[in-house]
């Protein structure tokens, strides 16, 4: 059995900046926007980048299996990597992108890692994703998480806020459905109905880090530590 407390996402070789660097590889990583003005001077040329990549992400859409976005994510790029279709692993960094409702089209992903800042507050189209078993949401201003019960296959799921804010969540109903979850990690976390007895209920964890605060961890950590006495275990608190 996989150990999905600890499964990293995929070690990617290739970097492309422009479509020039691009050779046919399923793998790569991008990094198209902010770009150096000493190799880039004009802004004419920074944004040709850009355009060049929706381009072809749109017209290739067999072209890549994995993708690692590592710099700022805007609307237009996100919607142009949703035409991606046999995208299995996608991560992005950074970025504003308030709508995801174009991710429902990448039927195929398994691994996915999104950052997105507090604009995006609808994360429904999520629930689409059947086939996902690694979620890693970040710094999103969803509080409804109830999309994700929809996710059955998840085998790991993290949930986690920036440097400088918290991520707020009505309920972990959506846990009652993610029977075959192994890792659930939280940071920057605040449950806001201080109910967290559905974790007690996730029979197949490998590994539980629940971030709360002082007054949940009180009586919550006890608890945690008891039930899961037999798998890794880190307790954490605001």
């Amino acid at each position: 059995m996989a150990n999905y407390y600890n499964r990293q996402f995929s070690n990617i070789e290739k970097k492309c900046v422009t479509v020039a660097d691009y050779a046919g590889e399923k793998e790569i990583i991008l990094h198209c926007t902010q770009l150096s003005e000493t190799e880039f001077p004009k802004q004419s040329d920074r944004t040709k980048v850009v355009n060049d990549w929706i381009g072809f992400l749109t017209t290739h859409p067999h072209a890549l299996t994995k993708l690692h976005c590592t710099t700022r994510m805007n609307q237009k790029l996100f919607d142009a990597i949703c035409s991606q279709e046999n995208l299995e692993e996608l991560t992005i960094k950074w970025g504003v992108y308030p709508n995801i409702a174009q991710i429902e089209k990448l039927k195929k992903l398994k691994y996915l890692s999104l950052s997105a800042g507090a604009s995006l507050t609808d994360i429904s189209p999520l629930g689409n994703l059947e086939q996902l078993e690694v979620l890693v949401l970040s710094t999103v201003g969803a509080k409804d998480f109830l999309p994700l019960k929809k996710l059955t296959n998840l085998k790991k799921l993290g949930l986690h806020s920036g440097m400088d804010n918290t991520i707020k969540v009505n309920t972990l109903a959506f846990l009652t459905e993610l029977t075959d979850l192994r890792n659930f990690h939280t940071t920057g976390f605040r449950l806001t109905n201080s109910d967290y007895s559905l974790v007690l209920e996730l029979e197949k964890l490998e590994y539980l880090s629940v971030n709360m605060p002082d007054k949940d961890w009180k009586i919550w950590n006890a608890i945690f530590a008891e039930r899961f006495a037999n798998i890794p275990f880190t307790s954490h608190k605001l």
